[in-house]
């Protein structure tokens, strides 16, 4: 997993997915304290948090990113998504593996 902390606006984030082959670009919200269990893509993420609290959670990591702050999980890799308090929205990008 890659992620970034530096915060950046919708517009910046979208013309990063476009730059990095992102095509395939999507809103996803999430319900509070929302606990989905560990599985995988065979899809690489990019995603950007626009409103609330996101941990992507590895097997042996977690980091948690708030609006302005995005991050990228790669095709096959286990994680999961877990919501703050009071959910979340993010800008999320696919590209096929490879």
């Amino acid at each position: 997993m890659r992620c970034n902390d530096v915060g950046m606006t919708e517009a910046e984030f979208r013309r990063q997915l476009a730059t990095h082959g992102y095509d395939e670009v999507r809103m996803l919200s999430y319900e509070p304290d929302q606990r989905p269990a560990f599985h995988h893509h065979e899809f690489s993420a990019m995603g950007m948090v626009t409103d609330g609290e996101l941990t992507i959670v590895l097997e042996d990591a977690s980091l948690t990113y708030r609006p302005g702050e995005w991050y990228e999980v790669l095709a096959g890799t286990t994680h999961a998504e877990h919501s703050g308090p009071v959910g979340a929205t993010a800008v999320l990008g696919t590209k096929p593996a490879g």
